[in-house]
């Protein structure tokens, strides 16, 4: 009888256990939570970015001023703090145009394999989190107002495109083609 009192002692402290563990394994997987602060968060740019890159931060900052009145200041370079946006390039990623959106160390990161990857990282993140419309400045979408921008979990992976060029085609150009004075006159 008190070998059996102790077994079921000792099963009901290894279910304790399995359960512990299952409930921090599940919320590991989902990530950290973030939330953006006004006066304290920056967007941080690695060094080198390209210029392209630079302007989708703007468009960051803008979109999240729009939508909650924070000014968010863009620094060049330096070491992100916990509330920042980190933005970078991962030169070592040999994945083409792939991004990943996480919240790390209480640092939202935004890297790409490549430039064109940070830049769709950023604009991706806009459109997912922020829901802000892509097409917003030209169908006069409302940018969605809220007062705090907090997330449970952020986490965005896309591993590329399916076609690896890409390319825009006006379906009309033959009625595009006179639009302008021709050159002789």
């Amino acid at each position: 009888m008190e070998n059996e009192s102790k077994t079921i002692a000792l099963c009901k402290k290894a279910k304790g256990f399995i359960y512990i563990l299952f409930v921090s394994a599940c919320l590991s997987a989902f990530g950290e939570s973030f939330t953006i602060v006004g006066s304290k968060a920056r967007i941080v740019l690695a060094k080198g970015e390209p210029e392209f890159v630079a302007l989708a931060a703007g468009d960051l900052a803008a979109d999240i001023r729009a939508i909650s009145g924070m000014e968010l200041k863009i620094v060049n370079g330096g070491k992100a703090r916990k509330g920042d946006v980190l933005i970078r390039t991962n030169t070592d990623d040999n994945r083409w145009e792939a991004y990943d959106v996480e919240v790390s160390e209480g640092v939202l990161k935004i890297s790409g394999s490549d430039a064109r990857g940070t830049m769709f990282g950023i604009y991706d993140f806009i459109e997912t989190c922020l829901g802000v419309d892509p097409l917003s400045f030209w169908n006069d979408t409302p940018v969605p107002a809220r007062q705090y921008l907090s997330w449970e979990d952020v986490a965005i992976h896309k591993d590329g495109p399916d076609v690896k060029f890409r390319g825009l085609f006006i379906d009309d150009e033959d009625l595009l083609s006179e639009w302008k004075e021709p050159s002789g006159k």
